[in-house]
């Protein structure tokens, strides 16, 4: 029993010496890690210090995002300063009511009536520009559009 005890006693020390070493070695390393790691933070700092201009943060995302808005809305006024000079076209040519353009020739063989009807971006947009004239909202419909000048006027059905 004596032996056996002495056998246990031992193997205990053996292993515990096992575990102490496995961890003077990882500690070992995790102490390099860290010389590593501080040496790296010591030199972005002073990198860091060293730029004529510090600069934290600058979110260029929304620089980005910005840019866009701005060319978004540049397009957006090229687009209505066009479509408002082709609504000018409208007021000279127009269904009267009657299947006469308002130029005096039939609608159905007037050029210009025929362009403008078929063209569904313009339409798209004419028709937005009337709902926001029906609302009292800004419209940019010129002032000989016949919508401006005939309440109940409507866009022809294709």
């Amino acid at each position: 029993m004596a032996k056996r005890e002495q056998d246990h006693y031992e193997q205990r020390q053996y292993d515990m010496d096992v575990a102490l070493d496995k961890e003077r070695i990882l500690l070992r390393k995790c102490e390099a890690q860290i010389a590593d790691l501080e040496a790296k933070i010591l030199q972005m700092q002073e990198e860091l210090a060293a730029r004529p201009v510090q600069v934290v943060h600058k979110n260029l995302d929304q620089d980005t995002v910005d840019d866009a808005l701005k060319g978004r809305g540049d397009a957006f006024r090229a687009r209505d300063s066009a479509y408002g000079l082709v609504a000018q076209f409208r007021g000279l040519h127009h269904d009267t009511g009657r299947g006469i353009c308002s130029c005096g020739t039939p609608v159905n063989k007037c050029t210009a009536t025929k362009i403008l009807d078929g063209s569904p971006s313009f339409r798209r947009w004419e028709s937005r520009q009337c709902e926001n004239l029906r609302r009292s909202y800004f419209s940019e419909l010129p002032a000989g559009h016949p919508a401006r000048t005939n309440p109940r006027w409507s866009q022809p059905s294709l």
